[in-house]
């Protein structure tokens, strides 16, 4: 995925707002600005466009809508025109046939077998030849008349086919203009709105996030007085830690897991995790420090930072020295919670796997312990143990027996 020319530019102003914020901002705004002018421009051309879209439209309906009445229009003047032209057959036809009367010849009359001049009025009615004449001449002035509004008629029709020629030729015009104007707005006209109207997002994007990182500066700036500030009052200069330190920390964890493991084998109750604290230089288990637990708690956890310590560097693939002799002095004599009360008193099985992790250890590790109470009894004979009865029953003490007790 690429990033476009302002992302990169917005990332380069990003990382130099320490330097020149402000002169950043103000070059942003001017890209703003510029953007914006030219998008309003865009966007009066599509109003502008549209405007003439919507003009060729409507012009476009309202010939439609004269075609269509003159078309009909048309349509009545061809019907009368019709009507026309059967009234002038009709009349022709009625001149036609008094022609064809008039060149009859007079013969007798067949009722009576006198000639024409001599009959009887009472006994034939007839029309007076005037009479005849009046229709013919009432033919002619009809068909006069109405070649007269043919003519007319012709004319309009004419006139009106010219307008439909019109007509058709604006609706055209109308048409290529709607049509022109929709392909301008839809191939140039809008994407590159939609081009200029990303271009100014991104732009105020950019320039949001700078006006952010100011003012993330700004505030960075004051925490930064104020952390200085109490620093001078509170906090002590630290030394940089060096290659040293690294494996120093590395050894402690690994000397903190020698610890944990011991005192999971010996069942400590709630251990979850062992930690070494640098400041009062003791061991933290389960997240308390060695030294805020009880006298016997402090004595089992004491316990097995000794002999974690004689694991750690017996099994160490490193050269460390370690005599791989350990001496306890009571570790489990005073093992409970202090304030604990008699209901709440802690199992033994704590002393019990404590004896037998002892009595698991190979022939190069030693642990001497000096305890008040004996250990398990299943446990004696896989150790070797010894019982101070500071009587002649056996050894008196650690030192060497006497023939009597000393009397003091």
């Amino acid at each position: 995925m690429t990033c476009s020319r302002t992302q990169r530019l917005a990332y380069g102003f990003v990382g130099l707002v320490v330097g020149d914020a402000a002169l950043l901002l103000y070059m942003l705004l001017n890209a703003v600005w510029a953007r914006a002018e030219v998008l309003t421009a865009n966007q009066q051309e599509i109003a502008e466009q549209e405007k003439a879209r919507r003009e060729a439209w409507e012009k476009a309906k309202q010939l439609e809508r004269r075609q269509i009445s003159a078309v009909e229009l048309r349509r009545r003047f061809a019907f009368l025109d019709q009507h026309y032209k059967n009234d002038l057959a009709r009349l022709q036809a009625i001149i036609e046939m008094d022609s064809y009367f008039s060149q009859l010849r007079q013969v007798r009359c067949p009722l009576c077998g006198a000639s024409t001049d001599h009959h009887d009025p009472n006994t034939h009615d007839g029309q007076p030849a005037s009479q005849l004449e009046n229709i013919r001449q009432a033919c002619l002035a009809e068909i006069t008349k109405i070649n007269g509004l043919l003519r007319d008629l012709v004319g309009t029709a004419t006139q009106l086919d010219s307008e439909l020629s019109g007509i058709q030729r604006q609706h055209s015009e109308q048409s290529q203009l709607f049509q022109s104007a929709t392909q301008n707005i839809m191939t140039r006209l809008a994407p590159a709105a939609k081009q200029h109207q990303l271009a100014l997002t991104e732009v105020i994007s950019v320039r949001d996030r700078l006006a952010q990182a100011e003012v993330l500066h700004s505030k960075l700036l004051g925490l930064q007085g104020e952390r200085a500030k109490i620093a001078s009052f509170v906090w002590k200069p630290e030394a940089k830690e060096d290659a040293s330190d690294i494996l120093m920390s590395q050894s402690v964890e690994a000397f903190t897991l020698k610890v944990q493991d011991l005192l999971e084998a010996w069942k400590y109750p709630g251990l979850t995790r062992v930690t070494f604290g640098n400041e009062k230089v003791d061991l933290v288990i389960s997240g308390k420090e060695r030294s805020s637990e009880g006298k016997g708690f402090r004595a089992i956890a004491y316990a097995a930072f000794i002999i974690g310590l004689l694991d750690y560097c017996v099994d160490s693939k490193t050269e460390l020295s370690h005599p791989g002799l350990v001496v306890l002095d009571s570790p489990l004599v005073t093992y409970k919670r202090r304030d604990t009360a008699p209901d709440e008193e802690l199992p033994e099985d704590v002393t019990v796997a404590f004896y037998e992790e002892l009595a698991k250890l190979p022939a190069n590790k030693q642990v001497i312990v000096l305890e008040n109470n004996d250990p398990p009894s299943h446990i004696q004979g896989q150790i070797n143990y010894t019982h101070f009865s500071r009587s002649t029953a056996g050894r008196y003490g650690f030192f060497p027996g006497v023939s009597r007790p000393i009397q003091i």
